[in-house]
């Protein structure tokens, strides 16, 4: 939880300085993308937090994002893997 109020806090400081179109692209190219996608959608959905409209349509478009979403729910609600 750590390092998703530490994304927070420095969203909400950089926001405006970062081209997301970009950063999807390296994300892709350094085979980041998934992680980049599951990450947003758990500060979506657990921290309310509104993401960039980019991001967003990254979300509708890789729904296969939701199954490591839950992998990663499992672990915090079991605490184990």
């Amino acid at each position: 939880m750590k390092h998703f109020a530490d994304l927070i806090a420095f969203l909400n400081h950089f926001q405006d300085q970062l081209n997301w179109n970009e950063i999807i692209q390296t994300t892709k190219v350094y085979k980041l993308h998934k992680q980049l996608v599951v990450d947003f959608r758990l500060l979506k959905k657990h921290f309310n937090y509104s993401i960039p409209r980019n991001i967003e349509t990254e979300l509708v478009s890789y729904p296969e994002a939701q199954k490591v979403e839950q992998l990663i729910e499992d672990y915090w609600n079991k605490s184990a893997h």
